[in-house]
């Protein structure tokens, strides 16, 4: 179940551990229970991603997945909260293949206060990420976000 969620070989085992642990401290908690108490202790640890602190500027965050698992919602929520802390984003509609996906970027764009850069429905994904790296260079952009088909 933890792999096919996508959380990755090293988390996945080191949840699968702390879950042993606690299963040999307490003989009646439902595992569900104690997989619950052990992700949350896990993220209670996570201090989350420093935008005050950027490894390459512009950074780009390129954002995957499967459609309809929340990219272009993260992606204008992560803008928001970048906005906030005082950073410029660029977002980069590059899934030009779903229709209405550059539209719903845009709103999150306009309530973020980030730049989009955009082309037409089916051209280049490419192209638009190079042209949102591009404009975020010449912007003086903190941070690219790219969302993808």
């Amino acid at each position: 179940m933890l792999f096919r969620s996508g959380v990755g070989v090293d988390t996945a085992l080191g949840i699968v551990d702390g879950l042993r642990i606690r299963a040999r401290q307490t003989s009646d908690a439902d595992v569900f229970d104690m997989l619950r108490a052990e992700l949350e202790a896990i993220l209670a640890g996570d201090e989350g991603f420093d935008a005050g602190h950027l490894p390459a500027r512009p950074y780009v965050l390129l954002v995957v997945g499967v459609n309809g698992v929340g990219k272009t919602t993260t992606i204008g929520k992560l803008a928001q909260r970048y906005g906030e802390a005082g950073r410029k984003v660029v977002m980069a509609a590059g899934d030009t293949f779903r229709a209405g996906a550059v539209a719903q970027l845009q709103v999150w764009a306009d309530r973020s206060g980030a730049d989009i850069i955009r082309a037409q429905q089916g051209a280049d994904p490419g192209a638009v990420v190079f042209d949102a790296v591009q404009a975020a260079r010449a912007r003086g952009a903190d941070i690219v976000l790219v969302d993808t088909a």
